[in-house]
């Protein structure tokens, strides 16, 4: 379950940047009007919080990849977030993008400084290392 959303002028908003009361405000404001959407599949959104206090996005309704991730994904991604820009790099979640080739990826987190653009991939469940070295083929076509 993603860390990020898009508001209604397709701004992404990221669940770790904002403070409680905007974080309420927006809880409130996306149960009235609506508007928020999953950066992963344009599906509605519902703000939620973890057991751990860890804020999310969550699909309103149905399901896609994203919607699997466990609370453990989430917390690896904003570690690594913290980290990367503790060490002075702009970081985001659920970064998109497209290789040269036309097919679509997205970054679990994407750090960049300055011209380097560096993709971090938290992997928690099974993957076979033919998938691994296709992602990262991917990203050194997108320049990443």
């Amino acid at each position: 379950m993603p860390l990020s959303c898009l508001d209604e002028r397709n701004w992404k908003i990221q669940a770790f940047d904002l403070n409680d009361e905007e974080w309420l405000q927006l809880k409130t404001r996306n149960r009235k009007f609506g508007g928020l959407r999953m950066p992963c599949c344009d599906a509605e959104v519902v703000l939620k919080q973890s057991k751990l206090g860890t804020r999310f996005f969550a699909h309103r309704r149905g399901a896609c990849l994203t919607s699997k991730e466990g609370e453990e994904h989430r917390q690896l991604k904003l570690i690594a977030v913290d980290v990367a820009r503790d060490c002075g790099w702009e970081a985001h979640t659920e970064v998109p993008g497209i290789a040269p080739s036309g097919e679509k990826w997205i970054a679990d987190v994407l750090a960049t400084k300055g011209s380097v653009r560096i993709a971090i991939e938290v992997q928690w469940s099974a993957q076979t290392s033919a998938e691994t070295l296709r992602r990262q083929k991917l990203y050194m076509e997108s320049g990443v």
